[in-house]
């Protein structure tokens, strides 16, 4: 699961897709409100197994999403959860 936070709108999230891409699109869901947004044409890194990339976004605490990375030939690269908080111990953190 990735962790967002609320105070920033730009979020570097690294993943382990199925495939190498040099850019993505993705496709998130958000949980709490039922809406369903489209990034398109991220630009990635890619080293050892690992893709990075920056998305641009303005989250409010304990929102959470489904995001989808998907590659330029509309292939799934990735599905994952992403939640919103600026809480620092995550171990202890608990969702009421």
């Amino acid at each position: 699961m990735v962790i967002l936070r609320p105070d920033n709108t730009t979020h570097e999230i690294t993943i382990i897709p199925r495939l190498n891409s040099s850019s993505i699109s993705i496709v998130m869901k958000n949980e709490s409100k039922g809406t369903t947004e489209v990034f398109d044409n991220i630009s990635t890194t890619f080293a050892n197994g690992y893709l990075t990339f920056e998305l641009e976004k303005t989250v409010l605490e304990q929102e959470s999403f489904e995001y989808s990375v998907y590659n330029l030939n509309s292939e799934l690269l990735f599905r994952g959860k992403a939640f919103a908080t600026n809480q620092t111990d995550l171990q202890n953190y608990k969702i009421n």
